[in-house]
């Protein structure tokens, strides 16, 4: 090799290190410097990735005909077969195959549904929803339903208090027959030690996503205290109660000390808000459904330090999630044979646990005029309520101009039927009752009107309609019966 040739190489070679530090160095610029502008490109590429075949997935559900839908999904399904657990569209895959299972089971092919089913866990055989629809198909099949029952018993016994692989085991046995061991399984189910594990969250001006820490608490004779220390400007703090936990603080108090002052608020105060949580009078409830928490907003101080004490008394409650199982149709009629029966006992226990799923559910109202999106801005959240006759209600305050309503049923619910029979509306200070089993819907979402009942098919029911006549809906009340 010629010399001059030997000296470009070398030269080359010294200049490929700049090269690559001034890339670097530029790429961290911009990411430093222009992070809005990186996260519309990073947004808007994988919609160019992945949109269509979210755009596949919303159009199959649209079609109105589940022949058709079925043979879209199961298209889809198959382009999507290179998707891998943790991938980006994992959650598409794993919505096409709840779809598939739940379509199948709908015109009675249940062994399609069991091959879906497997095929779900096939792709993911770490999640628990996944897993415990396995067990369901199984228990639909009569000669797989031992086998079924044997898997769901197992994931009880692996998962112990999960509250959806006790809802579907309780379900499975009272379907079977065995509605004392059904109750068995929700009564261990809330027996077990729940997660002690807080996550608290703090914004220092920009949101909550780089800040959160794991905090353990100490409930010594019901009473309840999280101490925690915070280094840096804090504005507000955001306490997420352990995934699915269901118990009372009695005059919850946070106890704030910053430059030597101590400042107390209450969690049920006008600085706090809750989320998929109840309050009553001095009482700030978890009902035993994912995502609660409360926030508080600070004193406006400038300070680098902040001592926080979270004080409350403390009371265990059953979780409404839990519970939920105890509205299905097998445990109505387990209630009327066991009070035939005069199964006093047995009779009470299920009683129980039904005012407990009926009680401390979400709902939530949302409200729009026009051609306006149902959105969280226009949103009313509520509980649900229990009445004298054992059925229940909840009530919405809207005072706000509306044309359509949606009311979104509780979450994390699928199978679970509401025999709605009542639904007021006031508009312009006027009353109108309408009859939620033969109500015009304009529309629907995981939710099945099935012999006046409302049927949950999904984690995510609701259905809407258009408001009565006027200009200012006032205020919505549903009821519905044990």
């Amino acid at each position: 090799m010629r010399r001059k040739t030997v000296k470009t190489l070398a030269d080359l070679g010294r200049l490929i290190p700049l090269a690559v530090c001034l890339f670097a160095g530029s790429v961290a610029w911009i990411w430093t410097h222009h992070a809005d502008a990186v996260a519309a490109f990073e947004k808007r590429l994988v919609h160019l990735l992945t949109g269509r075949f979210w755009g596949q997935f919303e159009a199959a559900g649209k079609v109105g005909d589940p022949a058709v839908e079925h043979d879209l999904l199961e298209g889809l399904a198959h382009d999507l077969e290179h998707v891998r657990s943790q991938d980006r569209l994992s959650d598409m895959v794993e919505k096409c195959h709840t779809r598939l299972i739940a379509l199948a089971e709908a015109k009675g092919d249940l062994d399609e549904a069991l091959s879906w089913a497997r095929a779900s866990v096939a792709f993911d055989g770490q999640h628990v929803r996944t897993l415990v629809r396995l067990g369901e198909v199984l228990c639909a099949r009569p000669e797989t339903r031992d086998q079924g029952l044997a898997h769901l018993s197992a994931l009880s016994r692996k998962f112990a208090g999960n509250p959806h692989v006790a809802r579907a085991l309780a379900a499975q046995l009272a379907a079977a027959g065995r509605g004392a061991e059904a109750l068995d399984v929700l009564d261990a189910a809330c027996a077990v030690p729940q997660s002690n594990r807080w996550i608290v969250l703090w914004d220092e001006g920009q949101g909550y996503e780089e800040s959160n820490a794991h905090q353990i608490p100490v409930v010594v004779h019901d009473c309840f205290r999280l101490r925690f220390d915070i280094v840096g400007r804090c504005k507000r703090v955001r306490f997420l109660t352990p995934l699915f936990a269901s118990f009372t603080l009695v005059q919850p108090m946070l106890h704030v000390v910053v430059n030597g002052e101590t400042h107390v608020l209450s969690l049920l105060g006008p600085s706090a808000s809750v989320s998929n949580m109840a309050t009553a009078g001095d009482r700030l409830e978890a009902v035993g459904v994912s995502d609660a928490f409360v926030e508080v907003v600070l004193p406006e101080v400038a300070a680098d330090r902040w001592e926080f004490t979270l004080v409350a008394g403390w009371q265990p409650r059953r979780s409404s999630l839990i519970a939920s199982p105890t509205l299905l149709p097998r445990f109505a009629a387990l209630r009327d044979e066991w009070a035939n029966r005069g199964e006093t006992a047995q009779l009470a226990r299920l009683q129980g646990w039904r005012a407990v799923a009926y009680a401390g559910q979400p709902v939530d109202l949302y409200y729009r005029h026009g051609k306006e999106p149902f959105a969280g801005v226009r949103k009313v959240s509520g509980t649900l309520g229990t009445l004298p006759d054992g059925g229940f209600a909840v009530e919405f305050q809207v005072d706000k101009p509306a044309s359509q309503l949606r009311v979104d049923l509780p979450a994390d619910a699928a199978g679970i039927s509401y025999r709605l029979t009542k639904l007021d509306v006031v508009v312009d200070g006027r009353l109108t009752s309408l009859d939620p089993r033969t109500l015009e819907l304009k529309g629907t979402n995981e939710v099945e009107r099935r012999d006046g009942t409302f049927v949950a098919t999904g984690n995510d029911p609701f259905f809407w309609f258009d408001a009565p006549a006027g200009d200012v809906v006032n205020s919505v009340r549903v009821e519905g019966a044990p």
